[in-house]
């Protein structure tokens, strides 16, 4: 990764997980849209997690995260440990990383907690759901760690976007070659995508056309001596 990102691998070397490496400007992107998408996302829910330990407000992720888990327990026996730690985790008064609940989701909690359910947590798990959708999702999203984390992925796609022609020549620019002609694109991923999207679809040289009207920085095509990219 550039330099850019090094304050993001500082931040996950204590994880040893690599997620750093492995996010895509797409789903990044992506969480800006709802909290759904953040939540749901592949690696959305441990970058949010590691901002609101930024934040010193992880409890209400890892409460929902250690829910999930929960949930997918099909032993009574394991069932009962795990819900015990998440009772006296985040659920009884005082408890280490005690989380903001009603009164009588906490008791309902209680009431069930010697012979829990799979859906034991659910209220719980719920009312902390509307709690990050409410107030920390829209601070992650203005968060100087968002945009920064957005921003590093942007310079290192722009900066990966070359191409290399089939006879070993790097590109400065991009071009794609459609039925051996160059179509000559500014490094913009939409564009990118409509490209490749359109020529799975069959629609040839006529692409060029096509995307010249429709996204302005696409500029026309040339023909190609022997199929050498043009620097």
């Amino acid at each position: 990764m550039s330099p850019n990102t090094c304050w993001l691998c500082k931040i996950f070397r204590a994880e040893e997980n690599g997620i750093s490496s492995k996010l895509s400007l797409e789903e990044v992107l992506q969480w800006s849209q709802s909290f759904e998408k953040l939540i749901t996302s592949k690696y959305g829910p441990m970058i949010y997690k590691t901002y609101l330990k930024t934040e010193h407000s992880d409890e209400n992720i890892e409460f929902w995260l250690a829910c999930e888990d929960y949930k997918k327990i099909t032993s009574q026996r394991k069932r009962i440990s795990m819900a015990r730690k998440l009772f006296t985790s985040y659920i009884q008064p005082q408890a280490p990383n005690e989380i903001n609940i009603d009164s009588p989701a906490r008791k309902a909690i209680i009431r069930n907690i010697q012979e829990p359910t799979q859906s034991c947590f659910d209220e719980a798990q719920r009312i902390i759901y509307m709690h990050m959708e409410r107030d920390s999702y829209p601070q992650f999203l203005e968060s100087k760690f968002y945009q920064k984390l957005k921003h590093s992925l942007q310079t290192n796609c722009h900066n990966s976007m070359g191409h290399v022609c089939d006879q070993g020549n790097s590109c400065s620019d991009i071009r794609y070659f459609i039925d051996k002609q160059p179509v000559q694109l500014t490094k913009c991923q939409k564009a990118k995508e409509k490209l490749m999207g359109a020529t799975g679809a069959g629609l040839g040289s006529d692409l060029a056309a096509l995307l010249s009207v429709e996204y302005p920085w696409v500029q026309g095509t040339e023909t190609a001596e022997g199929n050498k990219c043009r620097t």
